[in-house]
């Protein structure tokens, strides 16, 4: 494990101990996997927080363990998801650096995530102030996602069937 857990400028973050390279797997997100009615059922019961649930595919989320939930949003993110769970280095992390991704590139396009939003605190010059779903992302954002290899796989699928013809 190359990365720590403490305060951040939002709360408690993760923070590289080394170097963490481009492209070199940080940790692939796992816990328990549940489907959206299930969550909605959890989230109602007041038994989940509403952003913590992962979403890795159209409708199947992880609830990430006790830890994951420290790695923080960022609007210029050091980090991404790809493929099914796996966070990796979207560029070189110098030691002490936080460790962040953009929540709206996991985030789909179901109806149920079509209202969720987080105000924004990353404190980045490229700062968006509100996260929202893949939608919401400017469009030359979620192409240079797309194109080096920084979404889910869930994401791309949908951004495909979602493409005009």
């Amino acid at each position: 494990m190359k990365y720590k857990f403490q305060q951040s400028r939002i709360g408690i973050g993760a923070f590289a101990t080394e170097e963490i390279a481009l492209g070199e797997t940080i940790k692939y997100f796992t816990g328990e996997i549940l489907n959206t009615k299930d969550v909605l059922k959890r989230v109602g019961g007041g038994t989940l927080r509403r952003d913590d649930p992962l979403q890795i595919d159209d409708d199947l989320y992880v609830i990430v363990d006790d830890t994951s939930v420290y790695f923080n949003h960022g609007c210029d993110p050091s980090a991404a998801v790809r493929g099914y769970n796996e966070l990796f280095a979207y560029r070189t992390i110098g030691v002490g650096q936080e460790i962040t991704f953009d929540y709206s590139t996991v985030v789909g396009f179901a109806v149920l995530n079509s209202c969720w939003a987080m105000t924004c605190e990353c404190g980045s010059p490229k700062c968006r102030k509100t996260i929202r779903s893949a939608l919401s992302l400017p469009a030359a954002e979620l192409k240079a996602y797309a194109y080096n290899g920084a979404l889910p796989d869930f994401i791309i699928r949908q951004c495909v069937r979602s493409r005009p013809s």
